[in-house]
This record gives structure tokens, C-alpha cells and sequence, in this order.
């Protein structure tokens, strides 16, 4: 599964690179130096129907990150799986009949057709990643097989699965792994991070809102923000232009961080951060005959029209993985004490959405830091954490007043000063942007990027973005590779930079 592909180096210091496939053309940029993002825009003939445009879109996007998405697959397979060459039988097995029950539904009505429409921008993706000029005549090129796309797709999904259906071992491995991990000592610095942050900031004249993505620094490139335009089926029968702007990585059809700016179908801000499932026996609800979380993300912001639509959509056919807390913002109604900000909570075999506009306007703020607000939903996942005290808790409700503009938002999205607020306790783990290889026992893992906009600023610029982990801290420099040889040894990392010394510019779309 290893693969060394020092070639596909090139692919990121490339020039801006354009490609048509039938209904679709895209163009792909090189990597920003401001912010280490590599942009993608992808639009498709409005004419064109939604399931050849999904799947022209999504091999037009396979044709020009080729080289991304095999350095990408890389970093995922390895900090996922180690060196297995496929997951465990019951997860591969989960994984095939959800399959077959998903070919068996689509085009059954409405809310399928537009699962149909996901899955062939998928299958275009994969295709067209298989015949790139990347893939011609290289000893080194491996083509991926179905299920190991879709188990890609899953990079989120599989954090619920593999802790549900965990791999089989004997008492003497169960032992080591308490003590080293799934990757023996290499465990402390490559395990994957099951978190993130997430800020709604109302003032005066503006909503503000910001995500930083956790995950295991493996991921933290290559990255790419997508905007993909593409005709959609709406309730009444006819056809309408939808874009989905969002940060993400080669070869995901989704975000995964998540981060979604919407328009066409409605204005929509989408985003999340994850929940942990504490009660295992939440599991039991799992089934085979749902949707994975990747798909009915994309499903719902196409279907939605307001908070209140995408809630409902993206219940339908839940499949209890990745279970995470939902901030959806309607642009359209800043001035409504209604449907302006919805929270969508989720826990295998249970969804609560609900209209959180009030308690936006009295607070003047949402935080989102990994632990459930709903009781029924704290109950079903034994929710460990209190919500009004834990170490973000704390952090957002003291630096969130300080907003009042777009340099004071990314400031706080890449706020760990942790040696010097209390709020911390002393952890560079408890920050907004966590920086785990700060630690004692260090670990390649924690902030990945951020990003972060408002009302106003995605009109006028779209989303201010910086790839990599935070600095500007006392202590805090910018993370080098090179700097870090215990950990650059042991943690795959394809396609990084050496130093992650990024700052916020302009990625994504603009937006009304």
C-alpha cells in the first residue's frame, strides 16, 4: 500500500492548470504561498443534467489532482490503517452491503436522485484520477480500487466505524496496544484527532464564523479548497444552478473538516465539529441500510432552501457515523430572530436539530468544541464533558467579545497562547488550534488550518484561509518538519512543505 511518488512533487509547484470533460471545465491553481491553500473551481453546463454534470465535474476534478490525491491517499491510509493493506472483515463487509443498498435506492425519488447525482461525481472523480497523464507510464502509480476510493470518502465515517467494529486481537496485543498504540511508540504522534473548533460570532452589523480543523498532521496537506457549480434537481421538478464552495483534500467529494459556504438553492453556512461516542452500545442503532455522513452532507446542501430544510434532509437515512454538532447560518436572514442559525446534533440512531436563533442573539455567540449541548443526545453518546465548563468553553466565552472585525476573527480561529491564559491549563492541546506536538510526550497531531468569513466578507472576498498548525503563541513557532526529526521519521506526510509558516488570504468563493 506504501507508495513512494516523489514525482508527483511537481504537481504542486505547477502552473495554474485548466481541463474540460464533456458538461464540465475546471481549473486548478497552484499552492498560494500566502496561505498554502491550492484552489479548485469547477463549473458545469446548467443545462446539462445533474447526473452527467456530477460525474463530468468530478473527472474533470480526478484529471487535475492526480497527483494530489495519490500523496493525499498516502497520508490517509497510513495514519488510518498503518500498514494493513484493507480494514477488518466486518468494516469491509458494513462498507460493500451499504453499497448494494445504495445502488438498490437510487433514483427512487427526489432525495435519492440526488444521492445518485453524489456518488457519480465520486465515480467521475475516481475515473478520472485512473487515466490522468499523472498515471501514464509511471512504475510508481497505483490505480485504486473501488472500495479503497470508498474507504477514502469515509475519512470521517470510519472514526465511528472502526471504534464500533474494532479489530480483533489477542490479550497479549490488547495489552501492547493499551501502552503503544495501533502504531507501537509511533502512536503518540501519528493517532488521529477527533476534533476541531468552531466559532459564530453576532455583532452589531455582521455575523462571523470560523472553523479550525484537528485531525493528525498527516492530513495537514496537500489541501485543496474546492467551488464546484453544478446544475441540481429542485421539488418542483426543474433544474438550478447550486455552488458548493468548501475547504477540503484531493480526492474527498466532501469537505470532512467541514466547511461549506453555499449558493443557488439557498445561502448557506455549513459546519461542524465532531462529538465523541463514550457509550459504545450507542452502536447497536448502526445500520447498513443508511447513508454515510460524506454523502448526505453534499445531499443536504443541495436540497435545503434554509436550516430548517437541510436539518431534515440530512436526517434522512443517518447513519450514526461520524457524529458531529452542525452550525448552519442562512445569510438571508441576519436581521429574523428566526432560522438565522440552526444546531443539528447527531448520535447513532438519533438526530436533534433545532433553531438556535434566540440564543445566538442573547449570547452574542456559539461555541463549538467537541462535546454535545442536547441532553438526549449528551445521554445516548454518555457524553463525558460539560458544555458550559470545558477548557474552549471557557477560551470562547472569553475571547469571543473581542470581534469586531475580520482580523480579530482569525485571530481568535488561531488563538493558543496557552502559556499565558489559565483557560489552558497550561496545554498547548487546550487552545482553539491545538499544537499536540507541543506537548511533553509530543504528538504529530492537533490544528490542521483554519478558516474564517462573515456576511459581509464573503461578498467582498469569500473566505480568509491558512493551511497548517498555528504559531504566534510565546512558544508557538511555526511547525517545521525539519525541526522535529522524531516525528518527521515516523508520520507519513507526502506532498508538506517543511514549514507550515502560512498566513490568512483569500480562498473559496465569493459569495451574496
Amino acid at each position: 500500500m506504501l507508495k513512494a511518488i516523489a514525482i508527483f512533487n511537481l504537481a504542486i509547484a505547477a502552473s495554474a492548470t485548466q481541463f474540460s470533460y464533456q458538461s464540465a471545465q475546471g481549473e486548478c491553481s497552484s499552492v498560494d504561498p500566502e496561505s498554502g491553500w491550492r484552489t479548485l473551481s469547477i463549473k458545469a453546463d446548467p443545462s446539462a443534467s445533474p447526473r452527467q454534470a456530477a460525474f463530468d465535474a468530478g473527472f474533470v476534478e480526478g484529471h487535475l489532482t492526480c497527483g494530489e490525491i495519490a500523496q493525499f491517499f498516502d497520508n490517509f491510509w497510513v495514519s488510518t490503517f498503518g500498514d494493513s493493506q484493507l480494514p477488518n472483515d466486518d468494516i469491509v463487509n458494513f462498507v460493500e452491503a451499504n453499497d448494494a443498498f445504495i445502488e438498490g435506492m437510487v433514483d427512487t425519488d427526489l432525495y435519492w436522485s440526488h444521492v445518485g447525482d453524489v456518488y457519480a461525481r465520486s465515480a467521475g472523480m475516481l475515473k478520472g484520477y485512473s487515466s490522468s497523464p499523472c498515471s501514464v507510464d509511471n512504475p510508481d502509480f497505483k490505480p485504486l480500487s473501488k472500495l479503497e476510493w470508498d474507504l477514502l470518502q469515509m475519512d470521517g465515517d470510519l472514526f465511528d466505524l472502526m471504534t464500533a467494529y474494532p479489530d480483533k486481537e489477542t490479550l497479549f496485543e490488547q495489552a501492547w496496544n493499551l501502552i503503544t498504540g495501533p502504531f507501537g511508540f509511533a502512536s503518540a504522534v501519528t493517532e488521529k484527532v477527533l476534533r476541531c473548533s468552531a466559532l459564530i460570532k453576532l455583532t452589531d452589523d455582521d455575523l462571523y464564523f470560523g472553523h479550525d480543523t484537528w485531525d493528525t498532521y498527516s492530513t495537514a496537506s496537500p489541501r485543496i479548497f474546492k467551488t464546484l457549480t453544478l446544475p441540481v434537481r429542485t421539488a418542483d421538478g426543474t433544474l438550478k444552478q447550486h455552488t458548493d464552495s468548501f475547504s477540503s483534500s484531493p480526492g474527498f467529494i466532501a469537505s470532512i473538516d467541514d466547511y461549506y459556504t453555499l449558493d443557488g438553492t439557498s445561502s448557506l453556512v455549513v459546519i461542524e465539529t465532531s462529538n465523541n461516542v463514550y457509550d459504545k452500545s450507542a452502536y447497536d442503532a448502526l445500520t447498513v441500510k443508511s447513508v454515510f455522513c460524506w454523502a448526505r452532507v453534499m445531499v443536504a446542501n443541495q436540497m435545503a432552501t434554509d436550516g430548517q430544510s437541510w436539518s431534515k434532509a440530512f436526517s434522512a437515512y443517518h447513519s450514526g457515523t461520524y457524529n458531529n454538532q452542525w452550525l448552519i447560518v442562512d445569510r438571508t436572514k441576519f436581521e429574523s430572530d428566526e432560522n438565522l442559525f440552526w444546531v443539528i446534533e447527531e448520535a447513532p440512531g438519533l438526530m436533534h436539530g433545532e433553531d438556535m436563533t434566540k440564543k445566538l442573539r442573547s449570547d452574542g455567540y456559539w461555541g463549538s468544541y467537541n462535546v454535545a449541548y442536547f441532553d438526549d443526545i449528551r445521554e445516548v453518546i454518555g457524553e463525558t464533558e460539560d458544555y458550559w465548563s470545558a477548557p474552549r468553553a471557557n477560551l470562547f466565552r472569553e475571547l469571543q467579545s473581542s470581534v469586531t472585525d475580520m482580523s480579530s476573527m482569525t485571530y481568535v480561529m488561531g488563538w493558543n497562547d496557552y502559556l499565558n491564559d489559565p483557560n489552558s491549563l497550561d496545554k498547548p492541546s487546550n487552545a482553539i488550534m491545538a499544537r499536540d506536538d507541543l506537548l511533553t510526550t509530543p504528538r504529530a497531531a492537533g490544528g490542521i488550518d483554519s478558516k474564517a468569513s462573515s456576511i459581509s466578507t464573503l461578498r467582498e472576498v469569500g473566505t480568509m484561509g491558512r493551511v497548517g498548525p498555528t504559531y504566534g503563541g510565546e512558544g508557538v513557532d511555526a511547525f517545521c518538519w525539519s525541526e522535529v526529526p522524531a516525528l518527521e521519521k515516523i508520520t507519513v506526510h507526502e506532498g508538506h512543505p517543511d514549514c507550515f509558516d502560512f498566513v490568512f488570504a483569500p480562498v473559496g468563493a465569493k459569495m451574496q
